[in-house]
């Protein structure tokens, strides 16, 4: 959110003086002793960073090299970050083939809503804590074991969300084991809740089929 009031200011600045002299913006400000532009909104650092005049790639390029500043001073302090994907960009969770309830289990993982507060694992070994999951005897080892290799210390759930292609031209081998762990992590925490029986991943896996020519029929 900071970075996008930075953004706005800048445009709002770039607009008030593209404005003509004799537009209302421009008279009220010419009588009145101080405005919000000059005492504050000028003064935004990305603004001022902007040459004089500048044309929109000009303007785009300070956009984008001000959010990755941002960004990059955001990770050090920031955990959730460090487990989502390194470029900015929009994470592929939020448009690859799925129900609504598996993008909402993606979503909340990544915001750290799921597992959400601590309480004890089902499992009887542990808490419902993300370091817990990929040793917790409830969930198979065979669906960990199906996702990427991940490097030490990073948890393979996060690094298997954050290495899903872009695309859905081509199948995911490891998009079904995902959904299916979500699945069951979310019963873990909510125990005593009913859930209905979902096919984990069969959006892709229909929408691949489909494309799929239809074979010509026998003579």
């Amino acid at each position: 959110m900071a970075i996008r009031v930075e953004t706005l200011t800048a445009k709002y600045c770039l607009r008030y003086n593209s404005l003509p002299p004799d537009s209302l913006l421009h008279l009220l400000a010419s009588v009145l002793h101080t405005t919000r532009y000059a005492s504050d909104l000028s003064k935004s650092p990305l603004f001022c960073s902007l040459p004089p005049d500048p044309l929109a790639k000009d303007v785009r390029a300070a956009i984008q090299t001000a959010r990755v500043a941002h960004y990059n001073s955001l990770i050090p302090k920031q955990v959730l970050l460090k487990a989502c994907r390194p470029p900015l960009g929009v994470d592929p969770i939020l448009y690859l083939p799925s129900t609504r309830l598996e993008k909402r289990r993606m979503l909340r993982w990544r915001l750290n809503w799921l597992p959400g507060t601590p309480c004890p694992c089902p499992c009887g070994t542990d808490e419902t804590k993300r370091r817990h999951f990929p040793f917790c005897p409830e969930i198979p080892q065979t669906l960990w074991q199906s996702l990427p290799p991940h490097p030490e210390g990073v948890n393979p759930l996060d690094h298997a969300l954050s290495s899903l292609p872009k695309s859905s031209k081509y199948p995911c081998a490891y998009w079904q084991p995902i959904l299916a762990i979500l699945l069951l992590i979310e019963r873990l925490c909510w125990p005593n809740l009913d859930f209905p029986d979902e096919d984990s991943g069969s959006i892709w896996t229909s929408s691949l089929a489909s494309r799929l020519p239809t074979p010509s029929p026998a003579i």
